[in-house]
C-alpha cells in the first residue's frame, strides 16, 4: 500500500490527550536512485550537506517507505526509511546523527548528486522548491542542469530534530531510518511549565535566533535570505522580526 493513499483519509487538526497511536506497516512513499554514495535526509528549504544528516551507504536504488499513526483518524507518519532492498528484512543498527526541519516536512537525496544536477544555479533551485505544493507526501521533480528527484513526507507532529539510525543486511550498511513519533505512543495533555516566567513583561534576548536578529536561513542555513520559506526573503529571526529581542 502507498502512504498517499493510507493518508487520503485524514481528520486535522491534533488528537485529545489519552489517544493511543496505531501504527502500520511500512507503506511505499517513491525510489531515489543514490549514485555517490552520499544519502542525505533533511528539510526541503535548506538542501545543502552542512545541515541534515548525510550517511554514507553503497550506490543503487532505494525505496523510501514510511509508517504512520493512526490517532482515532487523525494518521501521522511516524517513521521513514530508505533502504537498498526492503525484501532483505534489513535490521535497525545504531544511532549515526540526527536532522531536523523548520518547515514540517523531511526529503531524501543524493546530496552531492543534488548539487551536481543544481549547477550553482541555488536561486531558481530555490524557487522551485518554495513554489512547490506540498502535500502529507510526494516527490519534488523538476529539471535543472540534469533532473531532480526529491522524495519527501511529513514529519509526525510538525517541526523539530529527529534520530537518524543506520539500517543493516549482514555487515553492510543498506540504508537509514528516522523516527518522528516513538512506538506505542499515547498523546499525553501539555503539562505546565513550573518554570515558566510568570512576572511582568520584560523584554529579552530571542532564544531562536540566539538574539542575531537573523533567520535560520543566514545564521546556518544556505547564506543567502533569497526564496527562504521561513523569513519570505527579509532575512529577519521569524520570532522576533529582526530585533534579536522579545517580550516575555
Amino acid at each position: 500500500m502507498k502512504l498517499a493513499d493510507f493518508l487520503k483519509e485524514n481528520k486535522r487538526g491534533d488528537p485529545p490527550p489519552g489517544t493511543a497511536g496505531v501504527e502500520s506497516d511500512w507503506l511505499d512513499v517513491a525510489t531515489v536512485r543514490v549514485t555517490t554514495g552520499s544519502l542525505w535526509a533533511g528539510d526541503p528549504s535548506v538542501c545543502n550537506a552542512d545541515v541534515g544528516c548525510t550517511v554514507k551507504v553503497p550506490a543503487g536504488e532505494y525505496a523510501v517507505q514510511s509508517k504512520a499513526m493512526d490517532f482515532g483518524g487523525r494518521k501521522r507518519v511516524s517513521r521513514l526509511r530508505v533502504v537498498l532492498d526492503p525484501a532483505a528484512n534489513p535490521r535497525l543498527g545504531k544511532q549515526v546523527g540526527e536532522t531536523g526541519t523548520d518547515t514540517a516536512r523531511m526529503s531524501i537525496c543524493d546530496i552531492a548528486a543534488l548539487d551536481d544536477a543544481i549547477g550553482g544555479d541555488d536561486d531558481r533551485f530555490q524557487e522551485q522548491i518554495t513554489a512547490h505544493d506540498y502535500k502529507d507526501c510526494g516527490v519534488l521533480k523538476f529539471r535543472m542542469k540534469k533532473i531532480i528527484s526529491m522524495p519527501y513526507v511529513s514529519t509526525g507532529f510538525g517541526d523539530g530534530g529527529f534520530p537518524v539510525f543506520e539500517l543493516r543486511s549482514g555487515r553492510r550498511r543498506v540504508g537509514l531510518e528516522l523516527e518522528f513519533i516513538p512506538p506505542n505512543y499515547v498523546v499525553v495533555a501539555p503539562e505546565e511549565d513550573p518554570d515558566a516566567f510568570t512576572g511582568p513583561a520584560e523584554e529579552v534576548e530571542c532564544g531562536h535566533c540566539g538574539g542575531s536578529g537573523k533567520c535560520y536561513c543566514l545564521r546556518k542555513g544556505a547564506g543567502t535570505a533569497a526564496n527562504c520559506v521561513r523569513c519570505g526573503g527579509s532575512g529577519k529571526c521569524r520570532v522576533c522580526d529582526g530585533k534579536g529581542r522579545r517580550w516575555r
